[in-house]
């Protein structure tokens, strides 16, 4: 499936048309991107001042969660987007009136939805690479 197939596809699943900015992502990417970032939230919250993202998803992951029902919240309209191998989800919301805005999530630990991006262009305009210091 190509990328353009899969973001129908999406959008035909769960009913609502992605932002363009994260439609132009998901375009240019077949693969998920797996490379560590953080992203200062928008909001506090007990777990410290970012949100560590390891992976984020193409849109063809997207459509193999989906097939094995782990692909959102769809109560409250919430799209995984990508995941913290610490158990972690990143989320785009697809409701009315927050719809594009980016929240991050640990679902075993809290489940409060917190916001760190209000569009996914924001997301990618205030995300870093994580550096690690390898010295002991």
């Amino acid at each position: 499936m190509n990328t353009l197939s899969a973001i129908a596809e999406i959008e035909k699943t769960f009913g609502f048309k992605l932002p363009a900015h994260y439609r132009l992502f998901l375009t240019e990417r077949s693969d998920d991107l797996v490379e560590s970032i953080e992203i200062d939230a928008l909001v506090d919250w007990a777990r410290g001042p970012t949100a560590t993202v390891d992976c984020l998803y193409s849109g063809k992951s997207i459509l193999q969660n989906d097939a094995s029902g782990c692909s959102c919240d769809r109560e409250r309209r919430m799209l995984i987007i990508g995941y913290s191998v610490f158990g972690a989800y990143l989320y785009l919301c697809w409701a009315q009136e927050q719809l594009g805005r980016i929240f991050f999530r640990e679902p075993f630990q809290d489940g409060t939805y917190y916001l760190v991006a209000n569009s996914f262009k924001d997301f990618l305009a205030r995300s870093r690479p994580i550096v690690y210091n390898d010295e002991a």
